[in-house]
């Protein structure tokens, strides 16, 4: 749950560097995107991410595939 909400197969909370990802269901699109546990979402087609509502926001507005960059052991990477 990103505060509150279960998003694409994962779960997770707020922070102060972006969404840190609590669970990535097997299987799920968040799975297959290459989620995992403990990496932290910092943008989401381009757009930084703080809380919850902002992630909302960048998949609402999104036409087709929207790029996520994540922050794992430190390194961020785009996927």
């Amino acid at each position: 749950m990103i505060n509150g909400l279960v998003l694409f197969g994962a779960t997770g909370t707020a922070s102060e560097k972006g969404l840190v990802v609590s669970t990535v269901q097997p299987g799920s699109s968040a799975a297959q995107a290459g989620l995992q546990a403990g990496d932290v979402v910092v943008r989401v087609d381009r757009q930084p991410i703080h809380q919850a509502a902002d992630m909302e926001n960048a998949f609402a507005g999104a036409d087709g595939p929207v790029g996520v960059s994540l922050s794992h052991s430190g390194s961020v990477a785009d996927r």
